[in-house]
């Protein structure tokens, strides 16, 4: 058995690293966003960890302790920076043979201790088990989200152990203590990896305690005593690992994530009911579902597999309808319902195999099943002009392809000449995988990077843009470019159709190049903000988002609202200003000096800041982090003084009467770290 298992592993190995070559080699290089996220992350800890290991180990542990999307995927994989350097191929190709390949190979064992548990094999169970190692080769639940960059398939890692423990151990049995405890790691394990497995770690837990009531109700009377002692003390263990996991690495990430409104905040990503089971058969396929519904059924009639069904079912069922309340899975969620079906299809082809009594028929079947997933996996993942009705699943993965690719980068580099003979900063009001302001900084040359802006996309998540409408230059389509449903990207949609039919805030734009003809045919233009938008203008635009968000009336006070209004003049090079949260403005001087006006018009009272400087930066260096700053009117300075590090300055200033406020931060003769924050303590209207 340990020979063969060798000899799979070896197979396996050799043909992943060759699908992805082949995948990976010419694909137009449009990774956007998540497709990109740990990518970009794993460049940048590997030179970190180059430039410094303490700072690689300080930034890596704080990024797990507080970061929604934090860098505990990526460490294992660093190592194959030093072999292929920034390249693609070397990111997805460590992905494949650090976490895929592993899973696939997790998968086959667990469907077999599942199916056969301990007992002897049959020749044509080996043949059955051959089949099934083929068809975790096959499975395009694994490969979609890895190929397209994303780390998330490493959960599965931990989720196949605790597969495994499930089978071998009983809480209501007495256990070694290290069983409940490493239960405890494996499970809390999957959302350290990645946030959102948080729903397969309840699933798991609900499941579990199910299970293991349905089992203690069942025992004698005269044994339940010590049947709930060994439940009690395994889930307290249990419970106290996964409680001490928590408070030791993600402690504040886990304060936060209790006081986050995620329904509210990704509710663009919602579909409806219907939707929802269109979406497992469109990532699935009806094969996959179909011999999924078989296993369900013949493993919870199958009183020997009964336990084993049940757990695959609660599992399925409470993390796919936990996370559906809240949105619609992507590619990469699905993952966390994926091994569970797997098995329970696994279950269903056993089902039918154990139907048939002739052995060559069983092959034979076994062969066409296994032909399906086959054919799937190309139609999937290879040829995307190829689909077989029924066997194909809809969503397809095949390598990402960009028609029009050169009226793609004439756009970027117009955009770099226009930046770099200019000035100024750069937005698009467009987010899909045909243009967004993540797909113009990942082609960009270093000065697009610089000077890239990135505004608000999910209108209840983002908010409003302030940044972007701040940009000199925009990129808008002729056809809005969404990511998700259009009633969750009005901030993205409105300001694009406004501009592009210069009506209210789009009054202040004039269109200076374009079209640009890029994928899907969609008309690209590059518009420059000639001025600051008027306060009417303003207005009007608040009113288009009003319809649709009334609260954002009391969320927004008049002095955000006036903020839009805003002009400035950035320094040279390094100049910028932004809000850098909802209630703090960002600096930078740059060489000489920035400034920052906002229309007042007699409408703010009273206004208190706290100026500050980041606290990242280089203490050794007396230069560092000192920043002149000067708030005035045209008639009177309110303040003038120099902000330096470790040193906080609350500013309130008395503005009745006032018409327009000046914030003007300079370098204060050291050009060296100077980024000020203004955090809005407290505005009287």
């Amino acid at each position: 058995m340990k020979k063969n298992m060798c000899i799979f592993i070896l197979i396996a190995l050799n043909l992943a690293m060759l699908f992805v070559y082949f995948y990976v080699r010419n694909e137009s290089p449009i990774y956007v966003y998540d497709f990109s996220g740990y990518h970009q992350m794993y460049i940048q800890y590997a030179e970190k960890l180059i430039e410094s290991k303490s700072l690689f180990l300080n930034d890596y542990i704080e990024s797990v302790k507080t970061l929604d999307y934090n860098a505990f995927p990526i460490l294992v994989i660093i190592p194959f920076y030093f072999i292929f350097n920034t390249e693609r191929f070397g990111y997805i190709l460590a992905l494949v043979i650090m976490y895929a390949v592993p899973v696939i190979i997790l998968t086959a064992v667990l469907i077999k201790k599942f199916i056969f548990k301990e007992k002897q094999l049959e020749n044509t169970d080996k043949i059955f088990l051959v089949a099934i190692s083929m068809i975790s080769f096959l499975y395009t639940r694994y490969w979609a989200p890895t190929l397209r960059g994303l780390p998330d398939i490493v959960g599965l890692i931990p989720m196949a152990i605790s597969g495994f423990i499930f089978l071998k151990h009983s809480f209501i049995e007495k256990t070694k203590i290290y069983i409940p405890i490493l239960l405890g790691i494996m499970v809390y394990s999957e959302f350290m990896l990645r946030r959102w497995y948080a729903y397969s770690v309840v699933a798991y837990i609900s499941t579990l305690f199910i299970i293991e009531l349905i089992r203690f109700i069942k025992t004698k009377n005269s044994e339940k005593k010590e049947k709930f002692i060994n439940a009690f003390k395994n889930f307290s263990i249990f419970g106290i690992s996964m409680l001490m996991c928590g408070c030791i690495f993600q402690l504040p990430l886990i304060k936060r994530i209790i006081t986050e409104n995620y329904s509210s905040s990704y509710s663009a990503f919602q579909v409806e009911v219907l939707q929802h089971f269109s979406n497992i058969a469109n990532e699935f396929g009806y094969v996959v579902v179909i011999l999924a519904i078989i296993g369900a059924i013949w493993s919870l009639k199958n009183k020997e597999h009964r336990y084993n069904g049940l757990f695959l079912v609660l599992n399925t069922f409470i993390c796919y309808y936990a996370f559906t309340r809240v949105q619609a899975m992507g590619v990469h969620h699905f993952l966390s319902i994926s091994l569970w079906v797997i098995i329970l299809a696994a279950y269903g082809i056993y089902a039918i195999y154990e139907l048939i009594k002739n052995k060559y028929v069983k092959v034979l079947v076994l062969c066409i099943i296994t032909l399906f997933f086959g054919i799937n996996f190309v139609t999937t993942l290879i040829n995307r002009d190829v689909s077989v009705k029924f066997i194909s699943q809809n969503s397809k993965y095949c390598k990402l392809y960009y028609e029009n690719f050169s009226e793609l980068q004439r756009l970027i580099n117009d955009l770099d000449v226009l930046v770099t003979e200019n000035g100024g900063k750069i937005t698009a009001f467009s987010d899909s995988d045909v243009i967004s302001d993540n797909l113009i900084d990942l082609l960009g040359s270093k000065t697009i990077k610089n000077n890239i802006c990135y505004t608000s996309h999910i209108d209840l998540r983002d908010g409003l843009n302030f940044n972007g409408l701040m940009c000199e230059y925009v990129v808008i389509t002729d056809v809005p470019q969404l990511g998700v449903k259009p009633e969750g990207q009005r901030i993205v949609s409105i300001p694009n159709n406004e501009i592009l039919n210069g009506n209210s805030i789009g009054k202040a734009y004039s269109k200076i190049s374009g079209p640009y003809v890029l994928d899907n045919n969609v008309n690209a233009f590059i518009y420059k903000k000639e001025r600051a938008f008027s306060e009417e203008e303003v207005h009007e635009y608040m009113e288009m988002l009003y319809e649709f968000y009334p609260q954002w009336r009391e969320q927004y006070n008049e002095f955000d609202i006036l903020s839009l209004a805003s002009d400035r003049e950035l320094g040279k090079q390094l100049g910028d200003v932004k809000r850098y949260t909802y209630d703090t403005i960002y600096m930078s001087p740059g060489f000489d000096e920035t400034k920052y006006s906002l229309p007042i018009n007699g409408k703010v009272k009273k206004i208190t800041f706290r100026a500050y400087i980041d606290g990242n930066i280089n203490t050794d260096d007396e230069t560092c982090g000192s920043v002149g700053l000067t708030i005035k009117d045209e008639d009177e300075v309110f303040y003038q003084g120099v902000v330096k590090y470790k040193e906080d300055n609350n500013i309130t200033l008395d503005l009745e009467n006032t018409k327009q406020l000046e914030i003007i931060a300079d370098d204060a003769q050291y050009l060296n770290c100077d980024w000020l924050f203004l955090q809005i303590v407290n505005v009287e209207i």
